[in-house]
């Protein structure tokens, strides 16, 4: 079963990443059937199932309103961290955003090095922490350049390494 719930969340994955580049949104009817099949797969594991996939929604939940409030991610970010949290539970979960992260910072890394503004980009995210620090509150950060990054890249990059690591 553990397989079968891989796949599906990997499926899942796929279909979110290809909406978010293709039209920068995760459409609200897909997060949502994320989030039902995440539950309806912990049924199948027994009480310890259901346990996990409401855990690992509810975490994923507060992660995703915080990223959402404080402007990190676009609301269909936020939803579909709550369909991976449902399906993986909340361990797995919490290793896959971790990951994504890591995965988000070595792809900005890359970006820096593929365009060579570095050092232009360094300095403005210095002024913006610079801003927060001497205002003493929270403006979200906005970008000199207005292209944003499809968030579920990293995200999706996290939880295959999560059953990468879980297979090891």
């Amino acid at each position: 079963m553990e397989t079968v719930a891989q796949g599906i969340c990997f499926l899942f994955l796929l279909g979110a990443v290809w909406q978010d580049i293709t039209t920068r949104k995760i459409k609200n009817w897909y997060n949502m059937t994320g989030v039902f099949v995440g539950i309806v797969l912990g049924i199948f594991g027994g009480v310890h199932g259901v346990k996990e996939a409401f855990l690992g929604f509810g975490i994923a939940f507060l992660i995703g309103i915080a990223g959402y409030v404080l402007g990190l991610f676009r609301a269909g970010d936020a939803k579909f961290l709550w369909g991976i949290g449902a399906m993986k539970g909340w361990f797995r979960f919490l290793n896959c955003f971790i990951l994504g992260i890591l995965a988000g910072g070595m792809i900005a890394f890359a970006i820096l090095l593929i365009k060579k503004d570095g050092k232009k980009r360094i300095k403005h995210m210095g002024t913006y922490l610079k801003f927060l620090w001497l205002n003493r509150s929270y403006t979200p950060y906005v970008s000199e350049n207005q292209k944003e990054f499809p968030f579920s890249v990293p995200v999706a990059l996290g939880a295959v390494l999560d059953v990468f690591i879980l297979i090891l």
